[in-house]
């Protein structure tokens, strides 16, 4: 490297510091086309053009330094950072490890790391990798963050509070900080703490959709749902929530009269949110127009006929016509809902009578017939906080009651989380029945009570006004809150709690005394 090269690396530099960031890319640019394999001048190069919004050259330069110096864990770790930017997450976590390789207290890549391990479900491995880092630098607010919510992902809310205080000591005006205060507040169930950070956090940022969202469902734990539901139409700003986003024209429904208009109300997030938001169907119905609904295609038959539809389609063969549109889970505040109690609409779900599923007979003995669903689909699955799936062996003193038989409602590959379940011959197996909920339905119609974790299921059987003890985390989402003893959605659900984070023995001791109360 000759001088000059030096003295343009530090003008480079300096113009960086001065935010003159193209300025900074020329001159590196200048640099490289004398010096082809000067990896300095890639490694800054990438991290200006990152800035500059140009991550696929970005990528190009930074590879090309962690090779040019490849014992520097700087430049592994601004490979990784710019993979990361163009989504290819399996490499750039391959790049952190390299810098950490090198040196194992590399806070940065530590950080980043542990963050992209935590998001994947390895909250444990997370907190194993930046604790150390951050003890090596207990100052650096980024690993704080990502080592605190890694805490929150393996069920210690109380260690990501302690370390959160301390870091917005540092930064108080950090909207991230106080979002994540919120969040392990929100897990301890402290609804009133979390509301207040929450608020931090929108003092600070505004426009910080997350917290918006954040604070939506703290309010409807409080059963503060006007003000909820104004908070949580955030959600579709929000980058992290995983919505199903149409690309309508045509204009979002007021709420005013329709008068003959086709109005679409489309589906936007899982299972149980259509089943528990198509209630309002009816009301929109009641505002003079026609009610179209696309939704997943596995709700079609159930769907179809309920109250207030006209028409139904599967969210996958396109937009039917229309002139207005509505979220299903906007329709609340669009109707001016203060509360879910809504007269004489109970049950507004039922099974269809053409396909009414006949049990397997069983023992002439028994009485009651119960069906059961053990697990959700995987999240917090380390967090006995939020773990809402449980093992089928907890079922075990409900199965061996006297007059009690127990029908397997499980589907999909959770009905294989148990290694009892292939050996319990004493649970009959449904799945081979169930391709989609009119089946379910069917079969929900059959038997006298339901017993589940919070599933789809939890919501079908409401609907239905079937009889259903729900059981829940320690933390359950917002929509399973009690007043005054029962639930305001489904009158028919009997929820039962842990009392403390991931102790379902309690809960099953609570179910077997209720069911042995109904002399079982």
């Amino acid at each position: 490297m000759s001088d000059t090269s030096q003295e343009i690396i530090d003008r480079a530099n300096a113009m960086e510091a001065e935010g003159r960031l193209e300025d900074a890319a020329k001159l590196y640019l200048q640099i490289l086309s004398s010096s082809p394999n000067f990896g300095v001048a890639h490694h800054n190069l990438s991290r200006v053009l990152r800035f500059l919004g140009h991550p696929s050259d970005a990528l190009h330069h930074a590879e090309t330094a962690s090779k040019l110096l490849a014992d520097v864990p700087a430049a592994h770790h601004s490979y990784g950072v710019s993979l990361e930017q163009m989504g290819f997450i399996d490499d750039a976590l391959e790049a952190y490890k390299k810098a950490i390789a090198l040196d194992p207290l590399h806070v940065p890549s530590a950080s980043n790391r542990g963050r992209l391990l935590d998001q994947q479900g390895d909250s444990r491995g997370a907190v194993e990798l930046m604790a150390p880092a951050y003890a090596h630098e207990p100052d650096e607010i980024g690993i704080s963050i990502n080592l605190a919510n890694a805490y929150l992902g393996c069920g210690r809310p109380e260690d990501a509070l302690e370390l959160l205080q301390d870091t917005a000591l540092k930064d108080q005006r950090s909207e991230i900080i106080h979002n994540s205060v919120g969040t392990a507040y929100y897990i301890m169930n402290e609804w009133r703490e979390a509301e207040a950070a929450f608020r931090r956090a929108i003092d600070c940022a505004p426009d910080f959709a997350e917290a918006h969202e954040n604070l939506a469902q703290t309010l409807f734990q409080l059963g503060c749902y006007s003000s909820g539901w104004a908070e949580y139409e955030w959600r579709w700003k929000n980058p992290s929530n995983q919505l199903t986003k149409l690309p309508l024209n045509s204009p979002l429904w007021d709420g005013s009269q329709l008068d003959g208009k086709i109005i679409l109300l489309r589906a936007e997030q899982g299972y149980g949110d259509t089943l528990q938001f198509v209630r309002y169907a009816p009301l929109v119905a009641a505002s003079g127009g026609t009610v179209a609904l696309v939704c997943q295609k596995e709700l079609i038959r159930l769907l179809e006929g309920a109250p207030g539809l006209h028409h139904i389609s599967s969210l996958d063969d396109g937009i039917p016509e229309h002139d207005v549109h509505a979220p299903l889970l906007s329709l609340p505040r669009i109707l001016g809902q203060e509360s879910p109690f809504i007269p004489h609409i109970m049950p507004y779900l039922s099974a269809q009578p053409a396909i009414l599923s006949n049990l397997p007979a069983g023992d002439e003995n028994i009485r009651t017939r119960i069906g059961i669903v053990w697990a959700g689909r995987q999240r917090h699955i380390q967090d006995p906080y939020r773990n809402r799936s449980c093992d089928i062996n907890n079922f075990d003193e409900i199965i061996q009651m006297s007059g009690v038989a127990c029908y397997s409602l499980q589907t999909g590959n959770m009905s294989q989380n148990s290694n009892n379940w292939a050996e319990n011959d004493e649970i009959i197996d449904l799945s081979a029945q169930i391709t989609d909920f009119a089946d379910t339905a069917a079969l929900l119609q059959a038997l006298d009570l339901i017993i589940t974790i919070d599933t789809a299921t939890a919501h079908l059987a409401g609907a239905m006004g079937k009889p259903c003890f729900l059981l829940l985390a320690r933390c359950a989402d917002w929509r399973w809150r009690e007043d005054r003893g029962k639930n305001p959605w489904y009158p028919s659900i009997r929820a039962f709690r842990q009392p403390n984070p991931g102790d379902w023995k309690s809960v099953f001791e609570s179910v077997k005394r209720e069911l042995e109360k109904l002399h079982l």
